[in-house]
């Protein structure tokens, strides 16, 4: 029985809203456990070794958790002894600090803006205290009629005193050791605990199997690298404070890397306490400058380059998924949740991905783009975004190369709104497709200029291929895409339309060859139009060698080629089939040894075989791209 579709997502809706709520409400329970599982991701690699060198599981994991726990003791001991040396320098700190106050206030007094502002604070405060004194005696009289006695009695007794605060930190004391216990047994029935998971997914296994092991690679990674970066900044933060005279260095790099742990707000305060103690020690501002200089150039070293290059694809979210996910763990489990955002996201992420019902999450959340290189291309163009759409254009030819970029997406994203398919779309957006398109082409050709060649030098001459648009800006596009990539593969080319071609057809000259004539096309029955064309170009040059190329788009049905034996050589369907369709011509000649025979026309002499042809550029520039679109206008 299937449900209604409005029915089914009211009832998606409230499944998020109950999950939601069971998160915030047991999260006295949920944050111990997932502060143990991300724990477990961080240790379990270091007892899986352990038990690989002979240890059994439950002494690998005694060692790893003893040693875990004596580590953060001797930091914490050491912290706390620098805590007590820095708090009896406090009094000269501040000395120091209200020297400088005074100093920068009198430097401000002689520009008079100190003056200034300090009179129109005195004068707002005048105003307001007119302002109380008037309405309390407006309201004296009453008050005194209706005026009570009241008692006040102190009932806080001292203990009360010390449970208020010794309450908070119990409650924190509480939640580590419970999540320490959790972490011991996680470790010790690792195996036991992903069966019992996997035994509530169902019979099929292999999805939810994908999707755990994912997790734990992707998570340990992640949280690994944290742990490595992070300790690196604090070793360097540390021993770059201790060596300019900084006090409590020790200090400041062990909570600068703890703090980086905590997203976006952490490194910012991690970076506050020393600039403040910079500031409280130097009667100038010299060691201020120096200590701001040296976390200025930690962060952009590892923001820059170490994160980059050691995180990789670890995390796989996306940035804004990643400040949603902070703001929202924050808002259900308060500070712990804002350090364990960037984890718990992950494994949303990567549950959405071999899961189909929590697909979304991985649409949402994910750094995978949602479309193909195709889809995104066309999407850019249709809305009028031509300059992302270069951007676009450019990082794919980076990537995949000129010619794949043509053949995968910029030729299939023309067919999106050409042929068949043209009626689904307005004429506002087609023109705005084909004119992003050419500015696209425009662009592509100053990156990888006209004539440019990977491959090696020809024994000879190869003659150039003229590439035909049939009719329409689309087929002349496509047709320029094919040049451009013919010329970058060592074949020279140009594209024009089938009105120019036949205007300057049969080539003049005794020293020029007969050049080979390729079609293209996206209508969905060409055949007539394309044998009319073929059939004048054959009148006056017989064995001129014609190919077709008419673009399919997957789901369309094929077009009919039968009707074209005897009109055209070779029918291709892809770039890539046409261009292995031209490498092959041009080997098939060179092993020939000799250039194809030209024919003579009743009007014309015989010409030369073999002969050298003039200097010419054999691709359509940026204004040809204006005749290919039928003259609109062009923007390069």
């Amino acid at each position: 029985m299937h449900l209604p579709r409005s029915i089914g997502h009211s009832l998606k809706f409230i499944v998020i809203a109950l999950v939601v709520a069971g998160l915030y409400f047991g999260r006295d329970i949920l944050v111990p456990l997932a502060l143990a599982a991300l724990l477990g991701f961080v240790l379990d690699p270091l007892v899986s070794r352990l038990c690989r060198l002979g240890l059994r599981r439950g002494l690998a994991v005694g060692v790893v958790t003893s040693g875990t726990l004596s580590l953060l003791v001797g930091i914490g001991l050491l912290v706390g002894l620098q805590m007590v040396q820095l708090s009896s320098d406090l009094p000269r700190y501040q000395q120091t600090i209200e020297q400088k106050m005074h100093a920068l206030r009198q430097g401000m007094s002689r520009t008079g803006s100190l003056d200034a502002a300090s009179r129109l604070v005195l004068s707002l405060e005048h105003e307001l205290e007119a302002t109380r004194q008037t309405l309390e005696r407006g309201g004296a009289a009453e008050a005194a009629r209706k005026a009570t006695p009241v008692r006040v009695i102190n009932n806080v007794s001292p203990l009360n005193e010390v449970t208020a605060w010794v309450g908070p930190v119990l409650d924190r004391l509480l939640t580590g050791g419970i999540a320490a216990v959790l972490l011991v047994f996680i470790l010790l029935e690792r195996h036991e605990l992903c069966d019992r998971i996997l035994r509530m997914a169902g019979p099929n296994l292999r999805p939810m199997t994908d999707a755990l092991n994912e997790a734990a690679r992707r998570v340990s990674a992640l949280l690994s690298m944290q742990v490595l970066v992070n300790a690196g900044f604090g070793v360097a933060l540390g021993g770059g404070l201790w060596l300019l005279g900084i006090p409590g260095s020790l200090l400041w790099g062990t909570l600068a890397a703890m703090l980086r742990f905590v997203p976006y707000l952490g490194p910012m305060l991690a970076a506050a306490f020393p600039l403040l103690l910079a500031t409280a020690i130097d009667p100038g501002w010299t060691l201020l400058a120096w200590t701001a200089g040296l976390i200025f150039s930690l962060e952009m070293i590892l923001n820059n380059v170490v994160e980059p290059w050691l995180y990789g694809s670890s995390a796989g979210l996306a940035t804004v998924a990643m400040l949603l996910s902070a703001a929202f763990w924050t808002a259900l489990w308060g500070p712990v949740g804002l350090i364990l955002a960037t984890p718990l996201s992950v494994c949303l992420v990567v549950l959405g991905r071999h899961l189909p019902p929590f697909r979304f999450l991985d649409v949402l959340f994910g750094s995978d783009p949602v479309f193909d290189a195709r889809t995104r291309l066309y999407r850019r163009l249709a809305g009028g975004h031509a300059g992302e759409a270069q951007v676009l254009a450019r990082k794919e030819t980076e990537e995949r190369g000129l010619a794949t970029f043509y053949g995968s997406s910029a030729i299939p994203a023309l067919g999106e709104v050409s042929g068949a398919r043209a009626s689904l779309w307005s004429e506002e957006q087609r023109r705005r497709v084909h004119a992003g398109m050419a500015s696209v082409l425009n662009s592509l050709r100053e990156v990888h200029p006209l004539g440019a060649s990977t491959a090696g030098d020809h024994a000879r001459p190869t003659p150039p291929v003229c590439c035909v648009g049939l009719s329409g800006p689309a087929d002349g596009l496509s047709a320029a895409m094919l040049a451009h990539a013919l010329s970058g593969s060592g074949t020279p080319a140009r594209a024009l339309t089938a009105e120019a071609l036949l205007a300057e057809w049969p080539p003049e000259g005794a020293a020029v060859e007969l050049p080979r004539v390729c079609i293209v096309s996206y209508h969905p029955a060409p055949q007539r139009a394309l044998r009319q064309l073929a059939r004048r170009l054959h009148r006056t040059a017989p064995a001129v060698e014609i190919l077709a190329g008419l673009w399919e788009r997957d789901g369309d049905p094929p077009v009919a080629t039968q009707s074209l034996k005897g009109e055209v050589a070779a029918v291709f369907h892809t770039l890539a089939d046409g261009l292995s369709l031209m490498v092959r011509t041009d080997a098939r000649a060179e092993t020939s040894g000799a250039a194809p025979q030209t024919p003579s026309s009743p009007d014309r002499g015989h010409r030369s075989q073999g002969s050298a042809r003039p200097e010419r550029d054999h691709a359509a520039g940026p204004s040809d791209l204006g005749a290919l679109l039928g003259g609109a206008a062009v923007t390069p």
